[in-house]
C-alpha cells in the first residue's frame, strides 16, 4: 500500500482523500504525516498527548464540511508544507483551549452514583478524594478535564460542545483517560 501512494502526486493524493478513500486517509494520517504529529507532540504538546489523539482531532478537523479545507488547497506549496502550516495553527489554537480547560476546574463535591463509573473499573478500593486527588495529577489536561466532566456528571453531549468534538472522540477521551488514571494509580 504504501508504494503505491508513496508514487502519488499531491493533486493525486488529495483527489482520493475527496473520495473518502480509507486506504489514502490512513497513508496520510499515519505515514505522510506521522513525523509532523512527531514535532506538535515535542514543540506544541511536551509529549502530554498521544499521536492518536492528534490523529483523531486532525482528521476530523480536515474533513469536516466534506474535506472544505482540503478543497481550498491552492497547491501554492507542497501538500506537506500546506499540513504542518493548518496543523501547527490548528494545534496551537488547540493547545490554547486546553490550558483554558485548566482554569475551569473547581473542586467538586463527589456523590456516590458519579464516584462509581471510576471505582468499579479499578483493581483495588480507593477513597474519594483520593480518585480527584489522582484525576488531578494526570497530566494531560483534556484527560483531567473529561475524567472530572464525568465526576461532575456532565453528558458526553455535552462535553463535546464544550471540547468543539463529536461524541466518539469524548468517548475515546475518556477511554484513554481512564488508562492514564489507572496507570498513575498503579
Amino acid at each position: 500500500m504504501l508504494k503505491i501512494f508513496e508514487q502519488l502526486s499531491d493533486s493525486e493524493l488529495i483527489a482520493r482523500l475527496l473520495q473518502n478513500d480509507e486506504q489514502a486517509v490512513e497513508y496520510l494520517f499515519f505515514y505522510r504525516c506521522h513525523l509532523i504529529f512527531q514535532r506538535l507532540i515535542k514543540n506544541i504538546f511536551s509529549y502530554q498527548i498521544e499521536q492518536e489523539e492528534l490523529i483523531t482531532d486532525f482528521y476530523l478537523y480536515l474533513s469536516e464540511n466534506d474535506w472544505i479545507k482540503l478543497r481550498n488547497f491552492e497547491q501554492k506549496a507542497s501538500l506537506n508544507t500546506w499540513l504542518t502550516i493548518v496543523a501547527v495553527r490548528f494545534f496551537t489554537k488547540k493547545k490554547m483551549a486546553m490550558t483554558n480547560l485548566g482554569e475551569k476546574e473547581t473542586l467538586i463535591e463527589l456523590n456516590e452514583k458519579q464516584y462509581i463509573f471510576l471505582e468499579e473499573e479499578l483493581p483495588f478500593q480507593i477513597s474519594k478524594y483520593e480518585l480527584l486527588d489522582a484525576v488531578q495529577q494526570i497530566s494531560n489536561p483534556r484527560y483531567r478535564w473529561v475524567l472530572l466532566a464525568q465526576l461532575r456528571g456532565l453528558e458526553v453531549e455535552d462535553m463535546a460542545k464544550e471540547l468543539n468534538t463529536n461524541v466518539v472522540n469524548i468517548y475515546n477521551l475518556i477511554k484513554r483517560a481512564k488508562m492514564a488514571l489507572k496507570t498513575l494509580l498503579q
